[in-house]
């Protein structure tokens, strides 16, 4: 965290520039009284005067506005600013030196002429309320003009494409976690890439941090899966001819389209919740919980654990995007798993808004005949906002596709192709 009074004022004015349509509403909560120079008090009114005027902050007017002297201090806000992701963090270390500051400045004054406790405390409480005041009253205005604006529209939602889901939950809501979780080889990171695939059709865009796979192999499962070509012909290096135009044609639709995003070496949390809050998707997806790290040190996992979830669900709320966040489950036992079996899953719990679970017995029972390799389970296990329950997939696993089974029938593949390729 920055110490130095103007770098942090500097970081706040710049972040305000860089992204006004997130963060224009901010300059309410600032007073002049916050900056600690006559410069950027300067650039604060103008900022603020603009705002005031027109409802919202344009770089290239205000530059052409402002004294050609406060130019340089312009330039030195851009070039201090910080994440998105950080701002709120930097807007409230202004505060708290801002207040610092005045606190002192009051308490000078009184050193000179007698004063008693109780003159001291009021300083102390003024200053106290006011900060409340400013940031509370501020955003609950806000929140309660925007939630009137808000009633009776079509609230934001990411469709997973899978008809039951999509019914009971009304969508999954922007600014909410939806942790996935399954055993291994079941199937988790295939029914992520359908549902982002879907988000093709919703004009919807995507981020997906890939942290066990590649790139290029992420890129192998949307493509089988949505040009039904055989997942096993990128192993063995069997594609022909028109497959492998095929998958060119829809590789540069991926490119010119600029709505999916693959990331496969980023694996901090702070890392992964940075390019969401830069890259604003409606949907961002992370695979998997278990091999996230952090720049912090915890003294175990679940608490490390517990600290990921938390900032992921400050920055899906912060970003406004819809966070899928795949887990492990533990391989104990042979039947449908429950939230208890999530890893280290206090915080995935806690802070989960949707937890669904993906279960595919021929996963845990090869060796029984009865078992249908394709057939699948998802279980709803928390909606925050609605009804749980049970829908029945089919795995086409050749294809690495998922299908609601009163939604597309395919013959079952052959067990052998499935054990190959688990």
């Amino acid at each position: 965290m920055l110490h130095d009074s103007q770098e942090v004022e500097r970081s706040v004015l710049g972040c305000i520039l860089l992204w006004p349509e997130d963060l224009q509403d901010k300059l309410t909560m600032l007073d002049e009284s916050d900056f600690s120079s006559d410069p950027l008090q300067e650039l604060y009114r103008a900022m603020a005067k603009q705002y005031k005027a027109s409802g919202r902050l344009d770089f290239v007017m205000l530059s052409s506005e402002i004294n050609p002297q406060i130019k340089p201090v312009l330039v030195e806000c851009m070039e201090t600013a910080v994440t998105r992701h950080r701002f709120d963090e930097h807007l409230s270390r202004l505060k708290e030196l801002s207040q610092k500051r005045r606190l002192r400045g009051r308490i000078g004054e009184l050193l000179y002429d007698d004063f008693g406790v109780s003159e001291l405390q009021k300083i102390i409480d003024d200053e106290h309320h006011n900060r409340n005041y400013l940031d509370s009253a501020e955003k609950t205005r806000k929140n309660i003009d925007g939630f009137i604006s808000g009633l009776g529209k079509r609230k934001p939602r990411i469709m997973t494409g899978l008809h039951t889901v999509d019914r009971v939950t009304g969508g999954i809501r922007k600014g909410c976690v939806f942790y996935l979780g399954a055993r291994p080889s079941t199937g988790k990171t295939s029914l992520a890439l359908n549902i982002a695939a879907n988000q093709r059709k919703y004009g919807q865009k995507v981020l997906i941090f890939s942290l066990e796979m590649s790139a290029e192999m992420i890129f192998e499962r949307l493509v089988s899966s949505e040009r039904y070509i055989a997942y096993s012909k990128f192993s063995t290096q069997t594609l022909s001819d028109e497959e492998q135009r095929t998958i060119v044609s829809y590789m540069e639709q991926l490119r010119d389209e600029g709505m999916v995003y693959v990331v496969d070496d980023v694996y901090t949390a702070e890392g992964i919740c940075n390019t969401i809050c830069e890259l604003k998707p409606d949907l961002a997806i992370v695979d998997y919980m278990q091999i996230v790290t952090t720049s912090n040190t915890f003294e175990n996992v679940r608490t490390k654990v517990d600290y990921i979830s938390s900032e992921f669900k400050r920055t899906a709320k912060n970003a406004g995007c819809a966070l899928m966040v795949l887990s492990q489950l533990s391989r104990n036992g042979k039947e449908a798993p429950t939230m208890s079996d999530l890893k280290e899953s206090g915080g995935l719990e806690a802070d989960g808004d949707y937890i669904a679970l993906l279960h595919r017995p021929f996963v845990l029972r090869k060796d029984d005949p009865d078992i249908n390799p394709e057939d699948t389970e998802l279980l709803l296990d928390k909606n925050k906002f609605g009804r749980t329950g049970k829908v029945e997939l089919r795995f086409n696993l050749k294809y690495q596709r998922f299908a609601e089974l009163d939604v597309e029938h395919e013959e079952p593949g052959n067990v052998d192709e499935y054990e190959e390729l688990l």
